[in-house]
């Protein structure tokens, strides 16, 4: 037997692992949920928080006008992300209003040149139907519902999936807060699986960085 006939097995077996090993790699540099929570502390990396923000302003065509601004804190221990905090402080909801739970949404475009209505629909990177924000199926952007009570909103929650950090990050996109309640998906019609019929856009503002926001309130 020759040489050649005796090694060419182990050389196919060494190539077929290394084959293998790379395309395993290749999944995970490119799927988004393995670089979330399998990425390697950095040398030397300090754990820190970043902070945001987003100055709410009522659409043109809303028929009362909303402000207030939405804040966002989030930790980042050297690559692997803590919740996202986020504190909702608004006013302008007529105390006369039936509606006691209005919809909030992460929208794809901070873009405000034609009121709310040009941000688009809901985030959505990975292609999910609409649901309730403790769905594990669910548009990043699916914030759920905010209570109002005496015409104004003060709401502190967490967040699981949207981020302030990386490639998915909801810095530059959009809140909106909508004149109906958001029906978490639940609502038995087409539209639900895509909006939550969640109704009209009543205002919005487009997310950037913002300054530390825990201490100001201990003041």
């Amino acid at each position: 037997m020759s040489p050649i006939t005796t090694y060419l097995p182990a050389v196919l077996m060494v190539i077929s692992q290394s084959v293998l090993l790379h395309a395993h790699e290749s999944v995970s540099n490119t799927n988004p949920w393995i670089q979330k929570f399998s990425s390697q502390p950095q040398n030397n990396c300090v754990p820190h928080k970043e902070y945001a923000t987003c100055t709410v302003q009522p659409d043109p065509a809303a028929p009362y006008k909303v402000t207030g601004t939405v804040d966002f804190s989030q930790m980042d221990f050297c690559g692997h992300y803590g919740d996202l905090l986020i504190k909702v402080t608004l006013k302008g909801f007529p105390t006369s209003d039936p509606v006691k739970e209005h919809g909030m949404h992460v929208h794809q475009y901070g873009d405000l040149s034609n009121g709310c209505t040009s941000t688009g629909g809901h985030y959505n990177p990975f292609n999910m139907t609409h649901g309730a924000p403790f769905d594990e199926k669910r548009h990043v952007g699916d914030f759920g519902n905010i209570p109002v009570q005496a015409g104004q909103v003060k709401q502190y929650r967490r967040e699981w999936m949207a981020d302030i950090y990386g490639r998915y990050s909801i810095l530059g996109r959009a809140i909106v807060i909508h004149a109906g309640t958001d029906d978490l998906g639940k609502g038995g019609n087409p539209s639900s699986k895509v909006n939550g019929n969640a109704g009209a856009r009543l205002a919005c503002c487009v997310i950037g960085r913002g300054e530390e926001w825990y201490a100001a309130d201990q003041q």
